[in-house]
């Protein structure tokens, strides 16, 4: 059974990223823990989804290790940059707790961006963070991360494997109660997501195991 979700608050940064306790055992004895307020437990919701969807099996270090980190954001949208918010994510990101599973080298942080200004649902702001998504997902994999929007009115079903795709078209994967930004290390097992020369162009700059040009999903 998942514990309740709690956070603990890390000293200094930028920005205050908190860490959601998701797996209890291991944490150090003196941690300074604080009950979750409501947005994050709303945040919280939505990775239990895709935790327990089995979308992303990679999910499963990242809750056993603790390793979510999430920033909540109360002010107006018309006080948000999308493209400053993943440029500022881009260069806080730490990966944290790095070591070898499923025959990979990667960490299981994942950063999380929370809007949460009642506004943050207008379909202004929600194309707001698509159009980043499209303008910024490329240059973030040359830079070995990986980040995803997820919302409210988010279509359903997500890019998947092909074998996938039928069984999950009518899935929620990527609709949240509050707007959120994800950001997490570009990892080997994205290779079943690279769709375009572009993509699997990034893909090879980092990893040995290269995706063949003309690689299709679609």
């Amino acid at each position: 059974m998942n514990p309740e979700p709690l956070l603990i608050d890390p000293p200094g940064g930028d920005r205050p990223y908190s860490r959601l306790v998701t797996h209890k055992v291991g944490l150090p004895s003196n941690s300074e823990r604080t009950e979750a307020p409501e947005e994050v437990q709303r945040v919280r919701s939505y990775v239990q989804y895709v935790f327990d969807s089995g979308f992303c099996p990679y999910l499963r270090e990242t809750e056993r290790r603790n390793g979510y980190f999430i920033s909540v954001n109360d002010a107006e949208p018309g006080a948000i940059s999308p493209r400053e918010e993943v440029f500022e994510m881009a260069r806080q990101f730490e990966p944290h707790d790095r070591r070898v599973f499923t025959h990979a080298d990667y960490s299981p942080t994942v950063l999380i961006n929370a809007f949460s200004h009642p506004d943050a649902a207008t379909p202004e702001f929600l194309e707001d963070l698509l159009e980043v998504r499209r303008d910024l997902r490329l240059r973030l994999m040359r830079q070995k991360k990986k980040f995803e929007i997820a919302h409210p009115e988010r279509p359903v079903g997500g890019s998947h494997v092909e074998r996938a795709k039928q069984d999950r078209q009518q899935e929620p994967l990527f609709q949240s109660e509050i707007p959120l930004i994800m950001m997490r290390e570009f990892h080997r097992g994205d290779r079943v997501f690279m769709k375009t020369p572009q993509d699997i162009e990034a893909y090879n700059k980092h990893f040995k195991r290269p995706v063949r040009t003309g690689w299709q999903m679609d």
